[in-house]
């Protein structure tokens, strides 16, 4: 399994604590950790949201 993560490091390149995403994408800490982790493959809807919390595109995040 391929763990080069953007939302990772996008995430800590904005300064923005897992805690904090959770927050402004109205989940939790685990979730976004498993997102992260790539234990869990985050639907579309979620993909937006994470992407308008970090002032990114949904592309910038999940490359293909």
């Amino acid at each position: 399994m391929n763990r080069n993560n953007s939302l990772r490091r996008i995430r800590r390149a904005r300064d923005i604590t897992q805690l904090e995403l959770a927050k402004k994408v109205g989940s939790n800490i685990s979730m976004i950790s498993f997102i992260e982790n790539r234990n869990y493959n985050a639907d579309e809807d979620m993909k937006k949201k994470l992407a308008r919390a970090l002032n990114c595109k949904v592309s910038e995040l999940w490359p293909e």
